[in-house]
């Protein structure tokens, strides 16, 4: 764990640090694991470049990463392309910025599942931009995870087959339980899912087993003085997202999916057709 730093006791103190490249399977530069005492404290750091399975820079599985005035870009992981805190673990962003960084999975920058052990995510005045994966293009949140956001931004990030380019919630039947999310003065502009949920997506679902339908605890969201523009559902050439079309009873209304998608579609093949 951690492929440059792991820290499984005690407190850790870096600053003014840049970490370059670094490959793990919990957080491809620093991880805490093991030991919930464990903790790192790092300001005014740059993470460039790592990879790992959970958290491309950062990741927390017990134990607690608190980062300030530290950028993180180009980092890749299949599970949280910045940062990712798993079972028990802490990861806290003051000031912080995450950019152009991707998972193949879930969580273009951030990744926070908790399966029998909270864990938490805390961001403030940090601004995620351009980040990418098939769900959840900046944070997806999983299980009994609790996130807080106050202030700064989510831009820019897609989903590249799914839903929640900004930010995606769902409950999970591994857990039995339901994220909890407060986001507080966040901006959440210019991100594009491919099925639902351009800025965000919430996800409550259900199982049924011999005619009973078992209903996991539910996703509680709070958002509040937020600013949310210029998201849509039409991304990597699917069109259909906020289109302006006539309505059943007459009228007009802004509307998005396949349906819109289809005209759409079938006009722009006509037209090359006249080409070929």
């Amino acid at each position: 764990y951690g492929g440059i730093l792991s820290v499984q006791g005690g407190t850790t103190t870096v600053s003014d640090c840049t970490f370059t490249g670094g490959v793990a399977n919990l957080g491809g530069a620093v991880a805490t694991s093991g030991n919930s005492a464990a903790v790192v404290n790092m300001s005014n750091c740059t993470f460039t470049g790592s990879n790992g399975y959970n958290g491309g820079a950062l990741g927390a599985e017990n134990g607690t990463i608190n980062a300030s005035n530290c950028t993180f870009t180009e980092s890749t992981a299949t599970y949280g392309g910045a940062v990712a805190t798993l079972t028990a673990g802490v990861v806290n962003l003051t000031d912080c910025e995450i950019t152009n960084t991707t998972a193949t999975g879930r969580g273009g920058a951030c990744y926070v599942y908790a399966g029998t052990k909270e864990c938490d995510l805390s961001l403030k005045n940090t601004n995620i931009t351009n980040c990418v994966a098939p769900n959840g293009g900046g944070i997806i949140v999983w299980g009994k995870g609790h996130v807080v956001m106050n202030g700064g931004s989510i831009s820019g990030c897609e989903a590249t087959t799914g839903a929640g380019a900004g930010f995606y919630l769902a409950n999970s039947g591994w857990t039995s339980a339901g994220p909890v999310v407060t986001l507080d003065g966040v901006t959440i502009s210019d991100c594009a899912s491919v099925t639902s949920g351009g800025g965000i997506y919430v996800s409550n679902t259900s199982k049924t087993s011999n005619n009973v339908t078992t209903v996991y605890t539910p996703c509680l969201l709070t958002v509040q003085n937020c600013t949310l523009s210029g998201n849509s559902t039409s991304k990597a050439g699917q069109f259909g997202g906020n289109i302006y079309s006539a309505v059943t009873g007459g009228g007009y209304d802004r509307l998005s999916g396949t349906s819109m998608a289809c005209p759409n579609l079938a006009g722009v093949t006509i037209l090359l057709r006249q080409y070929v």
